[in-house]
């Protein structure tokens, strides 16, 4: 629950970071706006997530439905990671062109 608040708290503080550096216009309109929207979708989700965990109210019942809802949409998480890939995966292919540049 520590790790997984500290990811959460993380992700947070990034994607504040991005929105503060870029502008709220410019983050919502830029050409990764899905990429984005959906950065704040996930990072909405684990903080519900981690809501609903540090309340604990409401029948166990309840709780046990609110918690397989959103792991089911928490595994959108993985997602993220695809993102993270391409990016290396450009990121890879310019070092590349500047050194057989060279």
């Amino acid at each position: 629950s520590v790790i997984s608040n500290t990811y959460t708290l993380a992700f947070v503080l990034e994607l504040v970071l991005r929105v503060v550096a870029s502008g709220p216009g410019a983050f919502f309109c830029a050409p990764e706006k899905y990429w984005n929207l959906f950065d704040v979708v996930i990072v909405g989700i684990s903080i519900l997530e981690a809501t609903v965990l540090l309340l604990g109210s409401g029948s166990s019942t309840q709780n046990l439905g609110y918690m397989r809802m959103l792991r089911i949409v928490r595994t959108a998480r993985i997602l993220r990671i695809l993102r993270i890939v391409s990016f290396f995966r450009s990121l890879r292919l310019l070092l590349l062109s500047v050194l057989n540049t060279l």
